[in-house]
């Protein structure tokens, strides 16, 4: 009898951690997905198992623009537990994105390492806000200087009036 009640009682702990793990899982899951960075899982075989839908957005769901990021992570020394690289893919919008990629290792079971995990930042947008920044300061910096040189002109253009209306 007590052998049945333990075995009923472990039956039901094994439900109520089962249902724990669920929503663990599911609270992972909802993290990774609302993430506003792109995420892509590698395993140790080098073989992609995981994409969030910010990195599906970042790409345009370009099977070939998930490729290439997945090429450069492999491809990024792994010297330390976090390594980046920074890289232009074309996405399946067909326009060339500044992406950031980060690797960081992947740990299994008994904290061995069983793959990486890819943190993708989209810096396209910033990139081109800094190009327009910059093209901006260069047209200000033009409008400076035509002002001066008007202006240096001017001076002795004046002189020579002056003295045209005293003749």
């Amino acid at each position: 009898v007590t052998a049945q009640q333990t075995l009923r009682l472990l039956s039901e702990e094994i439900s109520e951690q089962k249902v724990v793990m669920q929503d663990t899982i599911g609270s992972y899951k909802h993290f990774f997905d609302e993430i506003p960075v792109g995420i892509m899982g590698i395993d140790d075989l080098g073989q992609r198992n995981f994409v969030n839908e910010a990195l599906a957005g970042i790409c345009r769901l370009s099977i070939v623009a998930l490729d290439e990021i997945q090429d450069i992570a492999n491809k990024i020394p792994d010297t330390t537990q976090r390594a980046s690289s920074e890289s232009q893919v074309i996405c399946g919008d067909g326009n060339v994105h500044q992406l950031d990629i980060f690797t960081v290792e992947r740990q299994g079971k008994r904290g061995i390492k069983d793959g990486i995990w890819v943190i993708i930042a989209d810096r396209t947008d910033e990139k081109l806000k800094d190009e327009q920044l910059a093209q901006a300061s260069k047209l200000a910096t033009l409008g400076q200087m035509s002002t001066e040189i008007a202006h240096e002109l001017n001076q002795p253009l004046n002189v020579i009036s002056l003295c045209q209306a005293s003749i």
